[in-house]
């Protein structure tokens, strides 16, 4: 049985269009997601969206777009992926999560994932004991 692990909920875009592409820094930035500095050099997601007469740049660190590629494949708020992330695992965790859902992402997502998952099964563990 093959998941599905995308979130969906919801997404309407009144971008009217946008562009992701792999770029090296030039000097130091901060991940728009989780704040993880991408330092001098190395490589990182920038997503340029176009709508409204704005232009935006958003620069994602490899493991939030990780989670951005692997579970909001309908779109997804910036600057909301782990906290929409959260509410989902939350809302929709089963016990028969499968691995497959996680495995393909990056070491440092996974353990971010894991670790949300972790705090969901403690909690309810927590509620069980009252």
């Amino acid at each position: 049985m093959d998941c599905s692990c995308s979130v969906d909920f919801g997404f309407n875009d009144e971008t009217r269009w946008s562009y992701q592409q792999i770029k090296k820094a030039a000097k130091r930035h901060k991940c728009y997601e989780c704040g993880t500095p991408i330092p001098a050099g190395s490589s990182y997601f920038c997503h340029t969206i176009f709508g409204g007469g704005i232009v935006e740049h958003f620069r994602y660190c490899h493991d939030c777009q990780s989670v951005v590629d692997k579970f909001f494949t309908n779109g997804w708020y910036f600057g909301n992926v782990w906290e929409s992330l959260s509410g989902y695992l939350y809302d929709n965790w089963r016990e028969d999560l499968p691995s497959s859902c996680i495995c393909k992402l990056t070491p440092g997502a996974r353990d971010k994932v894991c670790d949300i998952l972790e705090e969901i099964h403690t909690e309810r563990a927590g509620n069980y004991d009252r």
